[in-house]
């Protein structure tokens, strides 16, 4: 864990100083999005993946 968080301790501050200018309800937007996106690319790697007729 340790090293982990050596590594990624100072991502995860300048993340959290980046998101603080943000409220609740825009962070709430993004994440609805980028679930959405991330849904629809997901869908369509599954479906690309399958062999063509």
């Amino acid at each position: 864990m340790g090293a982990g968080a050596e590594h990624f301790g100072g991502l995860a501050r300048d993340l959290t100083a980046a998101m603080e200018g943000y409220t609740g309800e825009e962070l709430a937007v993004v994440r609805r999005w980028l679930e959405d996106m991330t849904a629809v690319i997901t869908r369509h790697n599954r479906d690309s993946d399958s062999p063509a007729p």
